[in-house]
């Protein structure tokens, strides 16, 4: 959150279905009032700035601006 200057929680949580992925966010678009932006260039944001290489899949913007989260089987098995 603060590398693209928002303040709040990332709202992460399972995923609603699991053809998107393990876990989602849905905070972009309670941010982008905050910030003045559109949803999806928030979400953008927060994508460019998250490093979880080693943990997930790159993640995926769907929608207004969800942010789908798949976890790599690679982590699990450790």
């Amino acid at each position: 959150m603060e590398a693209i200057g928002a303040e709040g929680d990332l709202q992460v949580g399972p995923s609603s279905d699991e053809r998107f992925g393990d876990y989602q966010c849905n905070c972009a678009m309670r941010l982008a009032k905050q910030l003045g932006d559109k949803p999806r260039e928030v979400a953008q944001r927060l994508v460019d700035a998250l490093e979880i290489d080693d943990l997930a899949e790159p993640p995926e913007i769907a929608g207004p601006g969800f942010i789908n989260l798949k976890i790599k089987t690679a982590y699990v098995e450790q």
